[in-house]
């Protein structure tokens, strides 16, 4: 996942992800280029839809949802 702004890449940022209705849940600071990366083996058969916030250095909250589905 990437974090940016008009200005470009967001490091420093703590990106959350939660998959509602269990107990699943993971997160990660993004680096110098505003990347984060996670191991979401939860996608592996069936598509997923994860709630995500973002929050970072001198930047509002955000959050919305992320749709998962496994590479073929």
């Amino acid at each position: 996942y990437t974090v940016h702004d008009d200005a470009g890449p967001i490091a420093n940022a703590r990106v959350a992800l939660v998959l509602p209705s269990s107990d699943y849940q993971v997160s990660g600071i993004t680096d110098a280029a505003g990347r984060v990366t996670f191991d979401l083996a939860i996608a592996a058969r069936d598509p997923v839809t994860l709630n995500l916030a973002v929050t970072g250095p001198n930047m509002p909250v955000s959050s919305g949802q992320l749709r998962i589905t496994a590479a073929n």
